[in-house]
């Protein structure tokens, strides 16, 4: 499996948001393309991104929708974890 990696540096070019405070909507359509395009199967998504969704059932219609362009989550990201 081949996964995209820190993807939240890259996700917008230019940046109109702040990459390292995504939004499951800043995920666009242009973007999730492009990666499969590239050939990755998955991405690493980070668990802020999903706390910002609020309810199950929108983590499951987000989920769904990178599923849609072939790719899997393949890594969640846990900011705290990493800075310990």
């Amino acid at each position: 499996m081949k996964f995209c990696y820190a993807n939240r540096r890259m996700t917008l070019y230019p940046n109109s948001v702040d990459p390292w405070d995504l939004a499951p909507e800043d995920y666009t359509d242009q973007f999730l393309i492009k990666v499969k395009d590239m050939g990755f199967d998955a991405l690493e998504i980070g668990s802020d991104t999903l706390d910002k969704t609020e309810v199950r059932k929108t983590v499951k219609e987000f989920t769904k929708r990178i599923n849609s362009f072939g790719l899997d989550m393949g890594q969640l990201e846990v900011e705290e974890l990493l800075r310990s």
